[in-house]
């Protein structure tokens, strides 16, 4: 939980400028924005993401999860307690949005919503999975990672 928006803001924006060349993402135009969450999204989320095939996507983390200000069931969802993972996290569905956008209306048209779900659903984990690596690999190993990778190129 952040004191400020500021804060939270500073480090979103660090997280982002961090991993956007180590998930390969320099060709996109990635905008993060603190925000406050819209009155008419009633789902447990605490980020989401927007991007279209010009290779432009728009980051939206909700500030009032991070500030302390909306309650949320944090016990059933560990992931909400690291901002760094959320932003990775996002970072990641934009890596992947090739695979999104061919797969979302296939799969609504040949399975039906219920199996849309459960891809959605199995997806989430996935990405959540490589969110959580991704960053405790940094954690682990360090900036020399990205170090490394530059040197290499």
């Amino acid at each position: 939980i952040y004191e400020t928006r500021e804060g939270l803001d500073a480090d979103a924006q660090k997280f982002l400028v961090y991993w956007q060349p180590v998930l390969m993402l320099q060709d996109w135009k990635i905008v993060l924005e603190v925000v406050e969450k819209p009155s008419s999204d009633n789902k447990n989320t605490i980020a989401t993401t927007n991007f279209n095939k010009a290779q432009e996507a728009v980051i939206q983390v909700w500030e009032d999860f991070w500030l302390g200000t909306r309650k949320v069931n944090i016990a059933d969802k560990p992931k909400f307690q690291d901002l760094e993972e959320t932003v990775v996290h996002e970072l990641v569905h934009i890596r992947q949005s090739k695979v999104d956008t061919f797969y979302g209306p296939a799969v609504d048209a040949s399975m039906g919503y219920l199996m849309r779900k459960e891809v959605f659903e199995a997806n989430e984990l996935f990405i959540d999975l490589l969110a959580k690596a991704f960053v405790g690999l940094k954690r682990s190993f360090g900036a020399s990672l990205v170090a490394r990778d530059e040197r290499s190129r």
